[in-house]
């Protein structure tokens, strides 16, 4: 996925706390820390939690005139735009990717070029599980020749894999894996657009393929200041996060009294058991 160590004089920091409202809390005090005309980059995994964390600043602190606000997968789309242009390719729909996987898998099965697969390729629901599964693995950088060696069912998925990329080629389309991609080269160029070089905000982004982490650590060597937030419990988004940011994330303590409801939020998705008090 690549990697972003901390750079000396760098403003880097990964907060994980078991509250959405103290997470939010952070990322507006760290905001508030930059003058009010300071271009800021916010990505959150929603729109509406991107209007919630500005609303509440200005409301607060007066109008800001620099903030962009994106999703991860809306500003992978801005940054890869010019060169998916260039090469004549759009980004691709569910649908589309859908209609191109049931492409591959009629070619492949008129072709009897699948063994493993055969009992199910036929069925209905087979296209859409092999449009998901490559999905899936283009993200997470895994070739037809790196699938050869699984054992078993490593052919097929090697050749099914395959296949989907020429169909994908030839319908001149970009997965969310070539999106990606293209962002992450538009966003590590010299001469990188404007929403890249900023100080960045990523607001519980969740992050589950090193596509995606590699695109955020494009992002953060360039910005000269980062603050990215992490629920309490989502450890495959903090374990990319801290490879992607080349940090050490910080958990925050918990409140010194906390009431039934805030050990339920700090124990939910923790391996771990709240200490037994009185009712």
């Amino acid at each position: 996925a690549g990697s972003s160590a901390a750079t000396p004089g760098r403003d880097v920091r990964l907060i994980v706390a078991p509250s959405a409202a103290r997470r939010v809390a952070v990322a507006q005090s760290w905001i508030r820390d930059h003058p009010l005309d300071a271009e800021i980059l916010v990505v959150a995994a929603s729109w509406e939690a991107c209007d919630e964390i500005v609303r509440e600043d200005v409301r607060d602190t007066g109008a800001r005139f620099g903030i962009v606000r994106s999703t991860l997968g809306r500003l992978a789309g801005l940054l890869a735009a010019p060169s998916l242009a260039a090469r004549g390719h759009v980004p691709a729909s569910g649908l589309a990717l859908d209609a191109v996987a049931a492409r591959a898998v009629h070619q492949l099965v008129g072709a009897g070029a699948l063994t493993y697969f055969t009992p199910v390729a036929g069925r209905p629901g087979f296209p859409l599980a092999v449009a998901r599964t490559m999905e899936e693995l283009r993200l997470n950088g895994i070739t037809p020749d790196m699938l050869r060696a699984v054992p078993t069912v490593g052919a097929d998925l090697a050749v099914v894999a395959a296949e989907t990329g020429r169909e994908l080629e030839v319908a001149a389309l970009a997965d969310r894996a070539a999106v990606f991609a293209a962002a992450t080269a538009a966003a590590s160029a010299a001469s990188a657009p404007l929403l890249v070089g900023v100080p960045l905000v990523l607001l519980d982004v969740p992050i589950a393929s090193a596509g995606e982490a590699a695109l955020i650590a494009a992002l953060a060597r360039r910005a000269p200041a980062v603050l990215a937030t992490v629920a309490s419990g989502d450890g495959r988004t903090l374990g990319w996060l801290e490879h992607a940011l080349g940090v050490v994330a910080t958990t925050l303590p918990p409140p010194t009294q906390p009431v039934a409801l805030e050990r339920l939020q700090t124990h939910l998705f923790e391996a771990s058991t709240p200490p037994a008090t009185e009712l």
